[in-house]
């Protein structure tokens, strides 16, 4: 891993913590937690990394957390005006930004999609007057070729039902799933 230089040292007598650079021009606040577990952030602290743009904040070697997760799920103390640190991943030695945002995008999913199917309801076709100019065979291609396109054909033109014959012939020749509409 890829060493990262010191931009600004942020901590306090009482609190060891830099911010640093990694090889990718990503800011990481780097709190050092070797007297003991680090769940608290001094808010001034913080701001100083936060006013410096850090994207992710690393406690010791192997426990970090992203700038914007930070954010959504931190708690606050007003007694000691700290911050709490509630979520930490586990993450290799000095890591870079980059790594361990891939490695959370990788974990979540590799594809968003895969379980995920759309169709479209409201298209109107060459049998509403003023408002379709598409045909159905040219959209049967596009929904068959597309893995997330659902498998279906909708339609909703304008008070007709005179193209539904010919969705079901074209949704028939392609393999699809009409779906009528009006």
């Amino acid at each position: 891993m890829a060493e990262h230089t010191l931009v600004e040292d942020v901590g306090t007598p009482d609190f060891r913590a830099a911010v640093t650079e990694d090889p990718d021009g990503f800011r990481v606040l780097h709190i050092d937690d070797t007297d003991t577990p680090v769940r608290m952030l001094p808010i001034r602290v913080w701001q100083r990394a936060y006013d410096a743009g850090v994207a992710m904040v690393v406690v010791g070697d192997r426990l970090a957390i992203s700038t914007p997760d930070f954010l959504a799920t931190r708690g606050e103390e007003p007694a000691t005006q700290c911050f709490t640190i509630d979520v930490l991943h586990e993450v290799p030695p000095n890591p870079s930004y980059k790594d361990y945002i891939a490695r959370e995008v990788v974990a979540e999913s590799a594809d968003p999609l895969e379980n995920s199917k759309f169709v479209h309801l409201h298209t109107h076709f060459e049998y509403s007057p003023l408002d379709g100019l598409s045909k159905f065979e040219e959209a049967a291609k596009v929904i068959a070729a597309d893995p997330h396109g659902g498998g279906a054909l909708g339609s909703a033109d304008h008070g007709t039902c005179a193209g539904h014959p010919e969705q079901q012939e074209v949704c028939n020749k392609f393999g699809i799933k009409p779906i009528f509409g009006m």
